[in-house]
């Protein structure tokens, strides 16, 4: 017999049990974070993507990465744009149609930073990629441009207006990408940030820059529009230094983006099941809750492997140790894959 079909039904129903926050409900806990548009889909066929996951029981989506309207945001040619009216209007229509459903969606708003080939991509050639300071991630050499204050403020300015742009074609939130490979998370790592200003990667500085960009979103947006801000602790190519050793170093990281105004934390590269720190059970989203009071957002690709991973994220979300579980493997291949796990059909053995 199928294990899904053993497991009690109120440990399933767990995932699709409404999420309310006082700025966003959801009608599930399983949410989309999607990593990049399949290759070769068309607008119409992301429409039709989009739809097919939001009709079957995914409580929320988050968009693959969008780049923000600054000329060195894409990393490539396959990164939607969130800006331009061709774009908006092909993006008004995706809202639309996912709001069809019951599911909600949010943009994930990016700067690729130096996470960008040096001589450009097709649409903004000879654009070099920026960062902190021009540091490469992968090489840790200086291949692009340092920032300075009126270049980084423009960046600040570029997120405001994306939020705003989100927040006017009806979308249910916006996703700030804070995570690994994001110009973002190069301001918080030592290895790509060598700055010796205010936006240095001290444990005081490292934030700010992307407090700024918090600070200018809800201002755009207005107090009551939910802001999710996604983070990792390990960064991309030979940035392997944890954002965080302990819970208190987690704790000195997370208090500014908190207070800047972030109302849910995406706490993405850990294994769901990973204790983070020793001495503890509690993972990455679980620590983040515990610190912020925030809803949280917890990676889980590793829960649907088989029936005791998906029995421990069960108890993990019916404990209140996370509150939403962020998914993409098998939606990216099955779009009806969360009703049929609600219903014991994914064939897991």
């Amino acid at each position: 017999m199928n294990t899904l079909h053993q497991l009690i039904l109120r440990e399933v129903e767990t995932l699709f049990r409404p999420f309310s926050y006082r700025k966003i409900s959801l009608p599930s806990r399983i949410v989309m974070a999607q990593e990049q548009v399949p290759y070769g889909l068309t607008s119409q066929g992301l429409m039709q993507y989009y739809r097919q996951r939001a009709a079957n029981e995914v409580g929320l989506i988050l968009t693959a990465p969008v780049a923000i309207d600054d000329p060195a945001a894409a990393d490539d040619m396959r990164t939607p744009r969130f800006y331009g009216g061709r774009a908006l209007r092909t993006w008004k229509q995706i809202c639309r149609i996912v709001h069809a459903t019951h599911c909600k969606i949010a943009p994930r708003l990016r700067h690729a930073g130096m996470n960008r080939p040096t001589e450009g991509t097709e649409q903004t050639p000879n654009v070099l990629p920026i960062g902190p300071s021009g540091i490469s991630p992968y090489t840790l050499e200086k291949n692009g441009e340092s920032m300075n204050q009126s270049r980084m403020q423009e960046v600040v300015s570029s997120y405001a207006r994306a939020a705003g742009a989100a927040r006017i074609l009806n979308f249910d939130a916006v996703e700030i990408d804070g995570a690994a490979g994001s110009l973002i998370d190069q301001f918080f790592r030592t290895e790509t940030n060598h700055r010796h200003d205010e936006y240095s990667a001290h444990p005081i500085s490292r934030t700010r820059f992307a407090t700024n960009i918090i600070h200018a979103v809800r201002k755009q947006v207005g107090k009551n529009f939910p802001i999710i801000f996604r983070f990792s602790q390990v960064g991309i190519g030979q940035c392997k230094i944890p954002l965080a050793s302990t819970p208190e170093e987690l704790s000195e990281f997370l208090h500014p983006l908190q207070e800047a105004g972030v109302d849910i934390f995406h706490c993405t590269g850990s294994h769901f099941a990973k204790p983070e720190f020793t001495g503890s059970g509690l993972n990455l989203a679980g620590w983040t809750r515990i610190i912020t009071g925030k809803p949280v957002i917890s990676t889980g690709e590793e829960a649907t492997h088989n029936h005791l991973n998906l029995q421990k994220l069960y108890q993990m979300v019916q404990s209140g140790e996370i509150d939403l579980i962020s998914l993409m493997g098998e939606l990216q291949t099955d779009p009806a894959w969360a009703s049929k796990l609600h219903h014991g059909n994914t064939q897991q053995q």
